[in-house]
């Protein structure tokens, strides 16, 4: 019998800590699966497919390309100096579903020039300080804007996005 208010005890802190947010940072340019992410990898290795509750930040000088479909709940790319997210490497269409994004001054979105459709969903703020380019010849990303209350685009950097839907019945 008192093994069982420890087995519950034991539950209970592994779902909080199964359920934890962890921001993580890139250590450098590559493939945004295959980089490395303080604090997380390589030893355990980031389950991609967990990491929907996640932050996630690419640092200043670090290029990231997106060359598979992730979901997470805030994307900031660079800190004020540079850092840089592409979709696609010229391989297949990506889509990037996130809580928050945020482009720092200095920092870019843009899109790999190979002829796919890629997606953004943003259900939460959109900061775009730094560039954000979503045509590039045949490569286009298309962004969507959901969020029931209210969405927030801001920022002072340069923006060209090919297709902009606002959906949810939010207010911009």
């Amino acid at each position: 019998m008192k093994i069982r208010p420890f087995l519950w005890l034991s539950a209970i802190i592994l779902s909080w800590h199964s359920s934890a947010q962890i921001t993580y940072t890139s250590d450098g340019s590559g493939n945004f699966r295959s980089i490395t992410w303080t604090p997380s990898t390589p030893s355990p290795p980031i389950d991609f497919d967990a990491i929907s509750n996640d932050n996630f930040i690419i640092q200043d000088g670090h290029a990231v390309t997106l060359a598979s479909n992730i979901t997470v709940n805030s994307l900031q790319i660079g800190q004020g100096t540079s850092g840089s997210l592409t979709f696609g490497d010229g391989t297949v269409a990506t889509n990037l579903t996130t809580g928050t994004l945020t482009v720092q001054s200095n920092a870019n979105i843009s899109v790999n020039s190979a002829a796919f459709t890629h997606s953004l969903s943003v259900s939460g703020d959109f900061a775009a300080q730094g560039t954000v380019d979503l045509v590039n010849a045949s490569g286009v990303v298309n962004t969507t804007l959901n969020n029931s209350t209210i969405i927030v685009l801001s920022g002072s950097g340069t923006t060209n996005f090919h297709n902009l839907t606002v959906d949810g019945g939010g207010n911009v």
